[in-house]
C-alpha cells in the first residue's frame, strides 16, 4: 500500500471514529503514565504514513492497527523513561540473576523435584509416605508432647531404632544439599 492510499484510508476515518481512537489512546496512556497521549496518538498515525509501522490493511482494522503503534510507543517511552531515570543498575542486577537462572536455579528446582518424588516415595516397612512419616512426626511431638525419639517410638509402638532410622531418612530428603554437609547433631541423643 502506498502512502497516497493510507493518506486515503486515514482521510476515510469519521471524526467519531477519530475521538474514540483518541480516547483509547488517552485511556491507555495514562494508565501506563505516559507523557502526552495526543503526541502519541499523532506519532503513531505518522509512523503508519512513513511505513516505519506498516499496516497490513488485509487483515487489521486501521484503527486497530493505531491503537496497537500507540501502544507499542508508550511501552518504548516507558522503557526510555525508566533508563533517563536512572533504574539501569536495576536492569542490570535482573540481567545477572537470569544469566544465574540457567547454572545455579535450574540445578536447585531438579534437586528440590527430586526431593519431592522422595517425600512421595512408598516407605515400604511402614506402608507411609515420607510426607506422612513426617506428619505423624508433627502429631506426636504437638498434639502428644512427646519431647524425645523414645517418647515418639513408644507413641508409634516401634522400636527407637526403627524410629530413628526414618527419621534420619527423611531428615535427609528433607534437608538441602547446603545443610546436609553440617554435621549432625546428636546421633546419639534422644532428642528429637
Amino acid at each position: 500500500m502506498k502512502v497516497t492510499d493510507y493518506q486515503k484510508a486515514l482521510e476515510d476515518v469519521s471524526p467519531e471514529e477519530w475521538m474514540e481512537y483518541k480516547a483509547k489512546v488517552r485511556v491507555y496512556s495514562k494508565s501506563r503514565g505516559a507523557v502526552d497521549p495526543d503526541d502519541i496518538s499523532s506519532a503513531a498515525v505518522t509512523k503508519t504514513l512513513s511505513g516505519e509501522r506498516p499496516w497490513k490493511f488485509q487483515t487489521v482494522k486501521l484503527e486497530a492497527h493505531l491503537i496497537q503503534t500507540a501502544k507499542s510507543l508508550i511501552s518504548s517511552e516507558r522503557m526510555s523513561q525508566a533508563v533517563r531515570v536512572g533504574s539501569v543498575p536495576e536492569l542490570t542486577k535482573r540481567l545477572e540473576e537470569r544469566r544465574d537462572f540457567n547454572h545455579e536455579t535450574l540445578n536447585r528446582a531438579f534437586e528440590r523435584r527430586d526431593q519431592f518424588r522422595t517425600l512421595k516415595s512408598y516407605d515400604a516397612a511402614n506402608g507411609d509416605t515420607l510426607a506422612e512419616l513426617y506428619l505423624k512426626i508433627l502429631e506426636a511431638v504437638l498434639k502428644r508432647g512427646c519431647k524425645s525419639q523414645k517418647e515418639i517410638a513408644v507413641y508409634w509402638e516401634i522400636p527407637e531404632s526403627t524410629f530413628f532410622d526414618r527419621k534420619e531418612r527423611m531428615l535427609s530428603v528433607l534437608l538441602s544439599n547446603e545443610t546436609q554437609t553440617v554435621e549432625n547433631k546428636g546421633e546419639g541423643s534422644n532428642n528429637v
